[in-house]
């Protein structure tokens, strides 16, 4: 992912990939292999992930950053990004 986003706001997926690889001893050349392909789905979790937990829904909002970072992603040709959550889509198309 790192290498199809030249950008700060990748930071995160930066750290992810490299906390996943450690954990699952997973190699970096899997993962970019992935980040190669076009085209290219992304699936990612918005509480715990994009968004802190908070103690209520109302409270765990994207920041600029997270919402930058989505945003650029998507922008991305042959990118799909898609946001898994249980929240209503109204809520989630807000931003």
């Amino acid at each position: 992912i790192a290498a199809r986003i030249a950008s700060a706001a990748c930071h995160r997926a930066v750290v992810s990939i490299t906390v996943m690889n450690e954990v699952r001893g997973v190699h970096t050349e899997v993962w970019m292999a992935i980040a190669r392909h076009t085209p290219l789905g992304i699936l990612c979790d918005l509480d715990g992930t994009l968004v802190p937990f908070a103690s209520s829904p109302e409270e765990a909002r994207p920041d600029a950053e997270a919402i930058q970072l989505v945003t650029q992603l998507a922008t991305l040709p042959g990118v799909t990004v898609a946001i898994v959550s249980g929240r209503p889509k109204d809520w989630l198309e807000g931003f």
